[in-house]
């Protein structure tokens, strides 16, 4: 099992809108990319069963994850189908002063048990899982602060 490098960002918005963002799996968010809106799959109370459609290596690919929802403030995922065998990953958000918060991600990750599977995990898999998620997070501050500033939620400076 390989720890992910964790990532920690500040979002200029509520908390709870945050939230909202990062869990309106079916329905549009300003985070989900046009096409790729993860679909829901199944719902008991606060498990989720959701599907993800996205990009690796160029090449679109599909995983079904396992999504446990603490609302306001923890959003788990556990990779049940898709191209890694094991990866789970945790975002925390943390409220702070003027209405914004601390987004906290954190992740592991385990490709296989043989020789080959773990060099390939530590020298390929986990460092292009981790410049994707830097990525993915960098799109979803903007994105949401952008969402946030345009509803009237935060002031526009």
């Amino acid at each position: 099992m390989r720890e992910l490098t964790p990532i920690a960002i500040e979002v200029a918005a509520p908390r709870v809108y945050v939230f909202r963002c990062l869990t309106a799996f079916g329905e549009p968010s300003p985070i989900w990319r046009a096409g790729r809106i993860p679909e829901l799959l199944d719902r008991k109370g606060s498990v989720l069963t959701v599907r993800f459609r996205t990009r690796l290596l160029g090449r679109a690919t599909t995983t079904i994850e396992r999504v446990r929802l603490q609302p306001p403030h923890t959003i788990s995922f556990e990779h049940v189908e898709g191209p890694f065998s094991d990866l789970r990953e945790v975002v925390e958000l943390t409220p702070l002063e003027g209405g914004r918060t601390r987004l906290e991600y954190r992740g592991d990750m385990v490709v296989g048990h043989r020789l080959l599977a773990r060099i390939f995990e530590r020298l390929v898999a986990a460092p292009l899982h981790e410049r994707e998620m830097q990525r993915r997070i960098h799109r979803w501050r903007v994105t949401i602060e952008a969402a946030a500033r345009a509803s009237g939620m935060v002031d526009a400076s």
